[in-house]
């Protein structure tokens, strides 16, 4: 409180008093939606952005220029806002947002191929690569919500199957991939050939495979070979088994 006495040209005094009000600041508070305060840099399905929002102040200025209460971000930094209150007293606060990788997927088959033959499946397995210490949670579109798909056995024109793998940060970066399974039926394989021999006369048998496959795994008693001919020297009689694999990684046999 401030006190004036006035002395006149007489000598009279007269006083007023004057009391100026110290007013605490409001303080200003800032939040993120949800908690959300990493943001995933790349990534074309994945989060982008957070919000944050400022309270405890009649207007707001944030340090991106902004005046509202609430603000979008989309990059890695220190946001500060300045909030003024009703007596024009102002208060700053600030949050850090930090930046996420969104992860690499990739998808590997139980046998190595993406091709299936006849009735068999493959299982299809997951993995995401991301910054350390980062896990992931998985779904596959149309199946299970676990890194691996199992008993998958595509079609003769190809099935897709995609998985998204998910941080379990707050940012919400995702990453996909995709492949492709091909179901094929393959040809049956047939061993043409001489059907007896002999006994104890010198001599062999030529042994001859459907062709058109990839390769040929000759067996039988002492005898192995390959190719889609051969020629054995049975001593006693004896069954061969032919094993064909075609292009695509399916195997038939045949037994003569």
């Amino acid at each position: 409180t401030y006190t004036v006495t006035a002395t006149d040209a007489n000598g009279c005094q007269v006083s007023d008093d004057h009391t100026i009000t110290a007013n605490t600041p409001a303080p200003v508070s800032i939040t993120a939606t949800n908690g959300k305060n990493i943001v995933c840099t790349t990534g074309s399905t994945s989060a982008t952005s957070t919000t944050l929002t400022a309270s405890g102040a009649s207007s707001y200025v944030w340090s991106t220029g902004a005046t509202t209460a609430s603000v979008s971000v989309n990059a890695a930094g220190t946001y500060t806002v300045t909030g003024t209150d009703a007596n024009s007293c102002t208060s700053q606060a600030s949050i850090p947002i930090t930046s996420e990788a969104a992860p690499t997927v990739g998808i590997v088959s139980s046998t190595g191929s993406l091709n299936t033959c006849g009735s068999n499946t493959i299982d299809l397995s997951a993995s995401a690569t991301g910054p350390s210490g980062v896990t992931y949670s998985y779904a596959w579109t149309g199946g299970p919500n676990t890194s691996n798909y199992q008993n998958v056995s595509g079609s003769a024109g190809g099935t897709t199957y995609t998985v998204s793998a998910t941080s379990n940060t707050s940012s919400g970066c995702i990453g996909t991939h995709a492949v492709q399974v091909i179901n094929t039926t393959p040809n049956a394989v047939t061993i043409s050939g001489d059907l007896s021999f002999c006994a104890g006369a010198p001599g062999s048998v030529q042994l001859v495979a459907t062709s058109g496959f990839a390769s040929y795994i000759w067996s039988g008693g002492a005898y192995t070979g390959t190719g889609a001919t051969i020629t054995a020297t049975p001593t006693a009689t004896t069954t061969y088994t032919v094993t064909a694999t075609d292009a695509n990684g399916c195997q038939v046999s045949d037994d003569h």
